[in-house]
């Protein structure tokens, strides 16, 4: 999609990455010997650091814009920037992405995870920041996918101290999602709500900072 913005051919190369491969290899990650990566678009949930990245949902939010500018620059001129971001706007809407990666159908599925996502913040007693909820309906939808095809992520870092230190998290995803679960005939793996969980943990980590810049 990202891609498919652009004006014209740019001499980038674009490459699909394993998410699980970076989450456990991080810098030491073959791909970063067999080039020279320029910019990684990622899930806010993985943490690259000394990696030029954005992630998928700022690239919606229209945050940090300058960055995936400022990598084309070299190959497009002022107008075909422009261009580039009128083209960003119309393809990476919320319902443009689910339409493109995911089988299920988009509008069905996207109302059974706003529903959830608002069903988590009751229970939570929480408010989650745009891009937070945005974030967690990709990683839903797409979870959903996985779960339904049967390729559900399994692997998680410490996943034992996750379950005991965050039952009752994992009670009230089960909770929220209850309905979007049964109509789908899925249940959430553990390790899956820890990737969820990171989201919400990034949220709150950012309105502390915020906070603490206001003073």
């Amino acid at each position: 999609m990202l891609q498919n913005s652009l004006p014209k051919k740019v001499d980038i190369k674009f490459i699909e990455y394993d998410y699980d491969c970076l989450q456990k290899n991080k810098h030491d990650d073959p791909l970063f010997e067999k080039y020279d990566v320029v910019l990684m678009v990622k899930p806010l949930s993985l943490k690259l650091k000394g990696v030029r990245s954005v992630s998928l949902e700022d690239i919606m939010n229209f945050k940090d814009i300058d960055i995936l500018n400022s990598i084309f620059k070299p190959y497009l001129d002022e107008d075909e920037i422009e261009e580039f971001n009128q083209n960003l706007l119309k393809n990476f809407s919320i319902q443009s992405v689910m339409e493109n990666l995911t089988i299920l159908n988009p509008q069905k599925l996207l109302d059974f995870v706003s529903e959830s996502v608002q069903n988590l913040q009751l229970v939570m007693q929480k408010k989650f920041q745009s891009r937070t909820i945005i974030g967690i309906y990709i990683h839903i939808c797409f979870l959903v996918e996985r779960l339904v095809t049967k390729t559900a992520i399994e692997i998680y870092e410490n996943l034992d101290d996750f379950a005991n230190n965050h039952s009752d998290f994992i009670e009230q995803v089960n909770q929220s999602f209850d309905s979007m679960l049964k109509n789908y005939h899925v249940k959430m793996p553990i390790s899956e709500i820890a990737y969820l969980y990171e989201y919400i943990a990034d949220d709150e980590d950012e309105r502390k900072v915020a906070s603490d810049d206001e003073f």
